[in-house]
């Protein structure tokens, strides 16, 4: 073999890579590429119990002082009260329940309340839903009701999760019977139409 004839191989099989390299540094891949972000709505509350105490004050030594009652049932920190009737806060830090609110929605959606009547243990003695007390943040008190109750009205996403505040109060009048007495309550999240 000559020379001449090495270096004419040599140049065709460079030449021949010299494609394949150049084919494949030209190829390319194309995906269409989709991101699917759901609608959402979501609550988050801590889990408890709303206790309330009457007379017994709220936790680690907390006075009531700085907490504000509907106008028309005074804050009593002692069971029986002065004078009847009288509201009594839950039994939480600051009598507040810490509720945080997420939603990407466009449109407006709103946060309910449902609260039932208060029961004993043995079902013969209850408590009228209407005795409890609720307010956000600093906003006016309103008495829960048999119906559903309007919590908070929102429109569009959240910057992240909003934070709530929901003070909630006892009123008592004096005709009540001792005992324990337990319901249910409940905060959903719904679209507005």
């Amino acid at each position: 073999m000559t020379r001449a004839f090495i270096h004419r191989r040599v140049a065709a099989v460079a030449a021949v890579l010299g494609l394949a390299v150049l084919a494949v540094a030209h190829g390319q891949a194309t995906w269409s590429t989709q991101v699917v972000i759901p609608d959402m709505l979501t609550i988050r509350v801590p889990t408890t119990v709303l206790a309330f105490a009457p007379g017994q004050g709220l936790p680690d030594g907390e006075s009531l002082s700085g907490l504000s009652a509907p106008a028309s049932c005074p804050l009593s920190s002692t069971y029986p009260p002065l004078a009847f009737p009288a509201c009594y806060p839950i039994a939480l830090r600051g009598g507040v329940l810490p509720l945080e609110v997420f939603s990407n929605l466009r449109g407006g959606w709103s946060l309910l309340l449902d609260v039932s009547d208060l029961t004993d243990a043995t079902g013969m003695y209850r408590l009228p839903a209407d005795r409890i007390w609720f307010q956000i943040g600093n906003g006016a008190w309103q008495r829960v009701s048999a119906t559903t109750n309007p919590l908070y009205f929102g429109t569009g996403p959240t910057d992240g999760y909003l934070s709530l505040d929901i003070h909630f109060m006892l009123e008592l009048d004096g005709n009540e019977h001792a005992g324990s007495f337990i319901t249910n309550a409940v905060v959903s999240g719904m679209r507005q139409p």
